[in-house]
């Protein structure tokens, strides 16, 4: 993921976008 879309899943809750967007990377 990209600075920008790092600060907005930090913004919107981390766990909640970046598990969304990939919830393999997440493991």
């Amino acid at each position: 993921a990209t600075k920008n879309l790092v600060i907005q899943a930090i913004l919107n809750g981390f766990r909640g976008i970046d598990t969304a967007c990939q919830p393999k990377h997440y493991r």
